[in-house]
């Protein structure tokens, strides 16, 4: 998700982000006595609130001197890999920044009766498609999925029978559907977690999502504290700073299973 959405840097705690969803249209001048059309631009503002995220683990020296491995740079890795998850369902689930819980997403409700993330239809799929009524809003767009989503609709045929998921030619082709490009992310609803009236499948440019980084990724190792010297305790913690906004919601679609 990290590449694929808009990432600057920030310099306070808010930093209000300029939007709009007007275009520009080009008229032809019939001749040197007509006047040119004046465009206009509305305006409205997307807020970035720094947020700090961490997490900090404690370990013994002893533990660490008898490790096989270090202990240090696995801890590293795996906080890494947690931060990479929390960031896509930031950007994706989360009640307050994410695709589904923004305020303005489209929403295109299951047929009555498909109450589960695993009654999901090619009609469902065209449908969230369609939601999207401009060649400027589809522009850039993908469908985003749980993998144990992904498995459901990887089984999808259309009416002749045939697959709707194009095989890939190789390792290194996209996931395709119905023409758009496909990323498989764990910060979406799973399988496990279907229920009526919930979202879990989203379809927009993550371009229009944007990252602002109020700090790097830190990873520090503290060693000179004084449980270090009364039980030989090493702490390690990951911290980070950032702030997320969807700053055009009406280009994104979010699929929601039937109330009943």
């Amino acid at each position: 998700m990290m590449p694929l959405v808009t990432n600057r840097p920030v310099r306070g705690i808010t930093t209000y982000l300029p939007t709009t969803t007007d275009a520009f249209a080009f008229v032809a001048v019939t001749d040197q006595e007509t006047a040119k059309t004046e465009e206009t631009l509305t305006f409205s503002r997307a807020t970035l609130t720094a947020i700090t995220y961490a997490l900090w683990i404690a370990i013994t020296e002893e533990v660490d001197e008898d490790s096989l491995i270090s202990l240090g740079a696995l801890i590293r890795t795996m906080t890494t890999e947690a931060w990479a998850a929390k960031f896509d369902s930031l950007c994706l689930e989360n009640a307050t920044y994410g695709v589904i819980g923004t305020s303005g997403v489209n929403e295109l409700v299951m047929g009555a009766g498909n109450t589960g993330f695993g009654n999901i239809t090619v009609t469902d799929l065209d449908g969230m498609i369609a939601k999207l009524t401009t060649r400027a809003k589809r522009r850039g767009a993908r469908f985003f999925f749980h993998p144990t989503v992904w498995d459901e609709v990887v089984t999808l045929t259309d009416a002749n029978g045939r697959y709707i998921v194009r095989e890939r030619v190789s390792e290194a082709a996209p996931l395709m559907v119905r023409g758009y490009p496909v990323s498989i992310t764990d910060g979406l609803p799973g399988l496990s977690d279907s229920a009526i009236s919930t979202s879990f499948a989203v379809f927009g440019n993550p371009s229009y999502i944007v990252h602002g980084a109020r700090t790097g990724f830190e990873f520090r190792i503290f060693d000179q504290m004084e449980s270090t010297m009364k039980y030989d305790q090493i702490v390690l913690r990951a911290r980070i700073r950032s702030a997320f906004v969807l700053w055009a919601a009406t280009a994104w679609v979010k699929l929601t299973t039937a109330a009943a």
